[in-house]
């Protein structure tokens, strides 16, 4: 099934013997982004900030934006920078050609928002509360740009990086990110482990 060949993909890449510009199947390699969120050791909006972020996803509209900056930016710096990127991409990459992908925020909000957010026990209470992680996740993607600021450069292969400046302890180093942000393969990028310097991998 498709679960092995995302499985085959991850394992092809992790060994040096593809790259994933090779996988031409886009479900494939959805499977392997959702696969990357969800084999974290925390969740990449955190397992403390869950019970906020279930909070926000009740506000109303006109209150909404402004409570998930606010949550948002208790996020560390890492977190919140990827958060961007990736969010980035999911609504000007993705949402925006939904006529051609058929893949509208609510159908994104379906495949990320269980690995982007969720508790840290699923308990049966937590169950019923995914439609709200969905949501969540769907909102942010469709209203991006009324609750990220804008980045600045327009491509990174423009951008001029000073490698002095501090990551935060950022997993991926900035560079990475811009690349992710505009849909860019990332070079020595592990989907196990988004470190490219550590030996270490989640296995599944």
């Amino acid at each position: 099934g498709r679960l092995q060949l995302i499985v085959e993909a991850r394992n092809s890449f992790e060994n040096g013997k593809t790259d994933l510009s090779d996988v031409k199947d886009p479900f494939v390699l959805a499977g392997l982004i959702s696969m990357f969120f969800l084999q974290l050791p925390e969740p990449l909006f955190s397992f403390e900030l869950y019970d906020s972020f279930i909070d926000v996803a009740s506000e109303t509209e006109a209150t909404k934006d402004d409570r998930i900056k606010e949550v948002l930016n208790k996020l560390d710096p890492s977190s919140y920078r990827l958060t961007q990127c990736f969010f980035s991409f999911l609504h000007h990459k993705i949402h925006l050609n939904a006529l051609i992908n058929n893949m509208t925020a609510k159908n994104i909000g379906l495949v990320f928002g269980m690995s982007l957010l969720k508790p840290k026990i699923m308990t049966p209470e937590a169950v019923k509360l995914v439609f709200k992680q969905c949501s969540l996740v769907e909102y942010m993607i469709e209203h991006y740009d009324r609750i990220f600021l804008p980045i600045e450069i327009t491509s990174w292969k423009d951008a001029k990086w000073n490698d002095d400046l501090p990551t935060a302890g950022a997993l991926i180093t900035p560079q990475q990110m811009q690349m992710i942000e505009y849909g860019e393969i990332v070079p020595g990028l592990s989907i196990a482990n988004p470190n490219p310097t550590s030996t270490s991998t989640l296995s599944i």
